[in-house]
């Protein structure tokens, strides 16, 4: 994989406080205090977008509602806990406010979720891996690799170089989405999954042991369990 053909979502959660600048840190992640009310339903509203691709996001994003008890609801109008924007952003990116954090956007005709690269002629396999992932924030799931556990050995001269060629990012947003992890004393999470959809794809020369990793385009099994566990059908025995 080209180092150059990464493509990474902006962490948009709110609060520094939530992020260690140290790494002692695993994989399956999210931030407590930002999950919705357990079988809650989340209205979610399209500001742009032609129809075929609003629904291939549609039927994407449902697949959460078959491992976590929440519903999706898509309205065409009124007020919308999630709004959606598609652009061709140059360079290309996206984002997604994570969990609750979409409510303080107050706006309503302002996106929390936001896709930069999701055309008409893009592959599903694209779709899935994308949408997937910004809904994964939306359940309150945040980067695998900033996970408490991970411990992934950075290159960070060329962590620096890549994130500023290719997003343009300067050294305190790459701290920010690279470096620090977040603190284990509010957030829920396993031991690191590197088949989670909320793991990115990261070449070899961005590490200084030669690790690598791929993004999944489906939910792992640890994806399902925890969500699972984070929004229960039943309440446990």
């Amino acid at each position: 994989m080209s180092i150059d053909n990464v493509r990474m979502c902006v962490d948009k959660i709110s609060s520094d406080s939530y992020i260690i600048k140290d790494e002692s840190g695993a994989r399956a992640i999210s931030v407590a205090e930002k999950r919705w009310q357990n079988g809650q339903t989340l209205r979610i509203r399209f500001l742009n977008g032609t129809p075929d691709v609003q629904e291939r996001v549609k039927q994407f994003a449902v697949q959460w509602t078959s491992y976590a008890n929440l519903k999706f609801q898509f309205v065409s109008s009124g007020p919308a806990d999630i709004r959606i924007e598609f652009a061709n952003d140059n360079p290309p990116q996206s984002f997604s406010k994570v969990g609750t954090d979409a409510l303080s956007v107050q706006d309503q005709n302002e996106a929390t979720m936001h896709y930069g690269w999701l055309f008409s002629n893009t592959s599903d396999e694209e779709y899935s891996r994308t949408v997937l992932h910004e809904f994964g924030h939306v359940m309150g799931l945040v980067h695998e690799h900033q996970n408490p556990a991970g411990g992934i050995k950075w290159n960070k001269p060329a962590v620096y170089a890549w994130c500023r060629r290719t997003q343009g990012w300067d050294e305190a947003q790459t701290d920010a989405n690279f470096f620090g992890n977040y603190n284990n004393t509010i957030t829920n999470y396993t031991q690191f999954d590197p088949n989670s959809i909320m793991l990115y794809s990261f070449p070899a020369e961005l590490t200084l042991n030669g690790y690598s990793t791929t993004q999944s385009p489906v939910l792992s099994e640890t994806d399902k369990a925890f969500v699972a566990g984070q929004y229960p059908f039943a309440a446990n025995p």
